[in-house]
């Protein structure tokens, strides 16, 4: 009797052949018995869709040790998978049904195999595109005026389902354990990042649970050196954000204003982390807008936010102003700093004859000073430093967006103070960042010595802190 032939055995061959118990040649796109019988080979399926019939037809197999088929036990219930395009896998009819208590075993408990159920959901992420924007987005609003905020995601952003899913409530246990300690070094407003705002706020208002986990990815993201995908997680978390803020902005009431608050907070602190991702191509103080729309939102609704639950929140910003803080040689380059409004030997100085341009410089320098001198007080640090850009007059900002040199050299002193804030993830390296986009626009008569002490301050706190964590400072390795 002639030897049996030997082969190769393999598990990697396409589904049509295992069901049908044959050897497949494993040849892409289409294998050879596909061919011959003319049929679709799951080889040509994207990887996605492959993935997903694969663990159907895994799960559907499940032989046990005595070789039986892969019929339910007496004492079980039958295998209930869900089909690879699901309804509960597609976004719900609006933002106010993503939270629903009523609603929420569609996203969680019908989901028999989490592995199946990642698999189904990014198909169905990759396949759907994202829906058109909102008309809201481009309302005469401060806070989402065409031109004047960028509210843009990541690059590569992807259509994410209204519904939360098993991943969100890992991206919850991040906000919880860590991330909402990492927004203040205050214990009041700590607490309130941590308990309030999820638990009384972000449960009936999902545009502000969508902030609250997209910013939690991104610490995930920066702080663990998690993939790409955590930015990408992000940025579809931060688009649904956008969409339900835009929708409640045009209707603000004492039911909404806490949530939009605390969200456009949030959106802020996401805009300090892209902008830096989108390196030399990112605007000067593109984060400036927005701070100056969570402004807007609160002038609105004053009397009902300081009196709830966000008043620690708003209070760190009422400071009051004294000189006590400035040493001498602050106090001697700030006093330099007036002479950009009325010394007419400097380049440009006609500007200075139109008189709303001269004030907005001068107020700006007198805000300024009040910043500087204000900083001693580290538990209310961050209303010291982001009181600024809220308090500087819509002319100054308006000048800064135009590149203006008398302002860009107002603005890096600013983002020299800016660095005591460095120790949160999400401002480090914001100061340096600003800085270089501000100097590629100065000629080179601006830069000395107008920037000098600004740019040393900036400088060194770059190096202490890449040398804390063992990288090389600007200029001297990669960063």
């Amino acid at each position: 009797m002639a030897p049996r032939r030997s082969h190769k055995k393999s598990r990697d061959g396409c589904l049509k052949c295992k069901k049908r118990r044959i050897k497949c040649d494993e040849v892409h796109p289409r294998c050879g018995n596909c061919i011959k019988h003319a049929i679709e080979c799951d080889f040509s399926l994207p990887p996605e869709e492959r993935a997903v019939l694969s663990l159907r037809h895994k799960l559907r197999q499940s032989p046990d040790r005595s070789g039986a088929s892969s019929s339910p036990s007496a004492g079980s219930p039958p295998l209930n998978l869900p089909s690879p395009s699901p309804s509960h896998l597609q976004p719900s009819p609006g933002p106010s049904h993503s939270l629903d208590p009523h609603n929420a075993h569609r996203s969680v408990a019908n989901v028999t195999d989490p592995l199946l159920y990642a698999a189904e959901a990014k198909q169905t992420w990759a396949q759907n595109g994202l829906p058109p924007l909102s008309p809201a987005l481009s309302s005469t609003s401060p806070f989402l005026a065409s031109g004047q905020v960028a509210l843009r995601p990541f690059q590569n952003a992807h259509q994410i389902q209204e519904s939360l899913n098993l991943f969100d409530l890992s991206l919850m246990h991040q906000w919880s354990v860590s991330t909402s300690d990492t927004l203040s070094n205050n214990k009041s407003i700590q607490d309130l990042w941590r308990y309030q705002i999820p638990a009384q706020l972000a449960v009936h208002h999902p545009f502000l649970m969508h902030s609250l986990l997209a910013v939690s990815a991104l610490h995930l993201h920066t702080t663990e050196n998690k993939g790409n995908n955590y930015i990408e997680i992000a940025a579809r978390h931060q688009e649904h954000a956008v969409r339900g803020m835009a929708a409640c902005l045009a209707h603000i009431s004492r039911e909404n204003c806490d949530a939009l608050v605390v969200s456009s907070c949030l959106v802020v602190i996401y805009s300090f982390v892209s902008s830096r991702n989108d390196g030399a191509s990112g605007s000067i103080a593109s984060w400036v807008p927005l701070i100056r729309g969570v402004h807007e939102i609160l002038k609105q609704a004053w009397n009902w936010v300081t009196q709830g639950p966000l008043s620690p929140l708003i209070r760190q910003y009422e400071l009051s102003s004294t000189n006590e803080g400035l040493d001498s040689e602050t106090e001697e380059v700030l006093n330099n700093l007036y002479q950009l409004c009325h010394n007419r030997s400097l380049p440009g100085s006609e500007e200075l004859s139109d008189t709303a341009i001269s004030t907005a410089y001068f107020s700006a320098i007198v805000d300024l000073r009040k910043s500087f001198a204000t900083v001693n007080n580290w538990e209310h640090i961050i209303g010291s430093i982001f009181v600024w850009p809220i308090t500087v007059s819509d002319k100054f900002v308006e000048l800064l967006v135009e590149r203006r040199p008398r302002a860009l050299i107002i603005f890096i002193h600013y983002c020299a103070l800016f660095t005591i804030v460095e120790e949160f993830w999400w401002t480090k390296g914001s100061a340096l960042f600003e800085l270089r986009l501000c100097e590629m626009c100065l000629s080179d008569e601006w830069k000395d010595p107008w920037i000098s002490w600004p740019k040393q301050r900036i400088l060194k706190r770059d190096m202490e802190r890449k040398v804390n964590v063992g990288q090389p400072p600007d200029g001297q390795g990669q960063r």
